[in-house]
C-alpha cells in the first residue's frame, strides 16, 4: 500500500521555511513529485472508499471522484500575501471536482495531517435544509455522532465554525441548539509524521472514513 513519502513532508517543510515564489520556481521538480505522490495516495484512498460507499463506487474514476486542491493560495483579500500552501488537501466523493458535496477528505502537513469528511460550510440553501432534518429529528444525526465507531476515531462535529446564539428561527431553548449552531458540518482525526510515513496508513485512514460514513450518508440524504 501507498503511505505518505518521506520527501513529500520534507518539501513541506523546506516550502514552509521558503514561502516565496523564486524559491518555488527553483524547486518546481520536487513539488511536482510531491504532489503527483500525494495524488496517488488519495486515488488509492478513492478505491478503498469504493468498497464501503456505494455512491462512490458508481462514479469512480479520477476525474469524477477525485479532487486535489491547488497549492496556490488565492491572496486577493488576505492579509497574508504568502503564495502557496504549505498542506496538500485532497477530497473523496461522487461530486469529485465539484465542491460543495458531502465526502471525505485527507490533509498532509507537517505535524498537521489528519483523515476526515462531512460537508464544509454548506451553501445557504444546502445548509438551511441540514437545519431543518436536526429541527424535525435530531435524533438521526445525534445517533451517528454517539455511535461506537465513529466515537472511536472523531470527538465529533468540528467546532470551528459554530453560531453563538441559535439561529433565526428557531427556538433560543431548542433541545439540538448544539447541532443547530453549527455552520459547517466535518469530523477530523489527527495523525502524526511518523504514522502517516507508515505502509500501514492508508489501511488507518480508511478506518476513520468508514466511521465516517453514516455522517456523510446523513448529510446527503438531506
Amino acid at each position: 500500500m501507498t503511505s505518505v513519502s518521506p520527501s513529500t513532508l520534507k518539501f513541506l517543510k523546506d516550502l514552509k521555511r521558503n514561502n516565496r515564489r523564486v524559491w518555488f520556481h527553483d524547486h518546481k521538480a520536487q513539488f511536482e513529485k510531491a504532489r503527483d505522490d500525494f495524488a496517488q495516495l488519495v486515488y488509492e484512498l478513492a478505491e478503498g472508499v469504493a468498497n464501503f460507499d456505494e455512491e462512490v463506487k458508481r462514479v469512480l474514476s479520477h476525474e469524477r471522484t477525485v479532487k486535489i486542491f491547488r497549492i496556490y493560495r488565492d491572496v486577493r483579500f488576505s492579509k497574508d500575501k504568502t503564495p502557496y500552501k504549505t498542506n496538500f488537501g485532497g477530497v473523496i466523493g461522487p461530486g469529485g471536482m465539484k465542491d460543495g458535496n458531502p465526502g471525505y477528505y485527507l490533509h498532509i502537513a507537517p505535524g498537521e495531517s489528519s483523515v476526515g469528511g462531512g460537508l464544509h460550510m454548506p451553501d445557504p440553501k444546502t445548509l438551511a435544509r441540514i437545519r431543518g432534518s436536526i429541527d424535525k429529528d435530531a435524533s438521526r444525526l445525534r445517533k451517528v455522532l454517539a455511535s461506537k465507531e465513529f466515537k472511536k476515531h472523531f470527538k465529533g462535529i468540528n467546532p470551528y465554525y459554530t453560531l453563538k446564539t441559535v439561529p433565526r428561527g428557531f427556538d433560543k431553548g431548542h433541545p439540538a441548539a448544539d447541532l443547530l449552531k453549527n455552520k459547517s458540518f466535518t469530523a477530523s482525526k489527527h495523525f502524526s509524521d511518523s504514522q502517516v510515513l507508515k505502509s500501514t496508513f492508508i489501511k488507518e485512514a480508511l478506518k476513520s472514513f468508514k466511521a465516517l460514513k453514516p455522517l456523510v450518508s446523513y448529510l446527503r440524504s438531506v
